[in-house]
């Protein structure tokens, strides 16, 4: 992704990791809408599984590895903390164990 430097930075400032992938229901990747890298700054900032988000923006296509959230988090001890930033437009139901 565009952002995995920035977010990479990010997670190692808190003791975090930054893993670049989709979060799904299932491994295999997820195709993005992204506008294209020259968008003026205004048009850069969402990325969507739907193509009609920003239908004035023309979109580069980008394919994601995505994994099936629920297995590395029933892998995890009841004594373990885990925070999980997601973004995911009401698919949190169907994402999280």
């Amino acid at each position: 992704p565009r952002s995995a430097g920035e977010l990479t930075s990010l997670a190692a400032r808190w003791s975090g990791t930054f893993h670049a992938v989709a979060a799904a229901t299932a491994d295999g990747s997820l195709n993005f809408f992204a506008p294209p890298r020259n968008a003026s700054k205004a048009d850069t900032v969402v990325a969507s599984l739907l193509d009609s988000n920003r239908p004035s923006v023309a979109k580069e296509q980008i394919s994601v590895p995505a994994i099936d959230l629920a297995v590395p988090m029933l892998r995890l001890r009841p004594d373990e903390i885990v925070l999980i930033k997601l973004d995911v437009e009401c698919y949190e139901f169907e994402l999280l164990p």
